[in-house]
């Protein structure tokens, strides 16, 4: 049985990318750009790790993200 995840994980789990970058920018008290690193590498761990506990594919994830 996986472990729950904690509230930055679970907002990626979720596809609640600029929320998990706001948590992250105040957790770890660091800028976009590091708390975007860290993103992407923390959403990498996860979707090798637990790909089945994810909303949606790594093609939808992403579907706007930058606009």
């Amino acid at each position: 049985m996986s472990a729950e995840p904690g509230p930055v994980d679970r907002h990626i789990l979720e596809g609640q990318i600029l929320v998990a970058v706001k948590l992250i920018m105040a957790t770890y008290e660091c800028g976009l750009s590091e708390a975007t690193r860290y993103l992407y590498m923390r959403y990498d761990e996860l979707r090798e790790a637990r790909p089945d506990d994810f909303a949606v594919s790594h093609e939808e994830y992403w579907k706007g993200a930058y606009s």
